[in-house]
């Protein structure tokens, strides 16, 4: 029995071990800009009606007052004068349309923000999850060497309820929560990131090292 937990021990520490560098790799995968670029600016001289528009105008009014003084010029008069006021007003819209925006693309803060949340709130499912299927084969793997062992019943029943429940990881996201709420620059999301790493590392040294002392109780 002895030797069973000791094996199950070195496993458990090995587990954290690998954890610990998954939460690294996990964490250290999310890219942050240095700093927020400037909002992007619209080129307003290139945003001036221009002369062909002018001219289009002009001789729409011209060709508007030409048919009103002139009887025989009505109808013909009508139509230049329609036909050069739509190309004024197409010619400007056509330039207004090809405006030139400067400036880098704009990225919020908070879509920033929720993007690194939802990372890390994955990387923390994913190895809570992957401790918890651990320790349930592990949990299994001690009973069955109880049940075989040579031990009287009450020892039996007094080891399965040492190892009923398992230690899990005692950090809470609702305060990752509450910091993540609170950031208001990059600088400081990356420091969010790093005290979540430092607290979640701590986090499953502490349970790991929990675990090996409620099984080295068994001996």
């Amino acid at each position: 029995m002895n030797n069973i937990i000791n094996n199950i021990n070195q496993a458990i520490a090995d587990k954290c071990n690998q954890l610990k560098n998954e939460i690294n790799a996990g964490l250290s995968s999310i890219a942050l800009p240095n700093s927020l670029p400037p909002a992007p600016q619209t080129n307003s001289r290139q945003t001036a009606t221009p002369p062909i528009s002018y001219i289009l105008y002009g001789l729409a009014g011209l060709s508007a007052i030409g048919a009103l003084s002139i009887s025989g010029f009505r109808l013909i008069g009508l139509g230049i004068a329609a036909a050069c006021a739509y190309g004024g007003y197409k010619s400007s819209q056509q330039k207004a349309s090809t405006s030139v925006i400067t400036g880098n693309p704009i990225i919020n803060l908070d879509n920033l923000k929720i993007e690194v949340s939802s990372k890390i709130i994955s990387v923390f499912q994913n190895v809570s999850r992957e401790w918890d299927d651990f320790m349930q084969q592990t949990k299994n793997n001690i009973q069955n060497a109880i049940n075989q062992s040579t031990l009287d019943s009450s020892q039996k029943d007094e080891m399965m309820n040492k190892i009923f429940i398992h230690e899990v990881f005692d950090i809470s996201m609702a305060d990752f929560n509450t910091r993540m709420n609170v950031v208001s620059s990059v600088a400081e999301l990356k420091s969010a990131i790093e005290a979540f790493r430092s607290k979640l590392l701590n986090a499953i040294e502490t349970t790991g090292r929990k675990q090996i002392e409620k099984y080295n109780s068994l001996l």
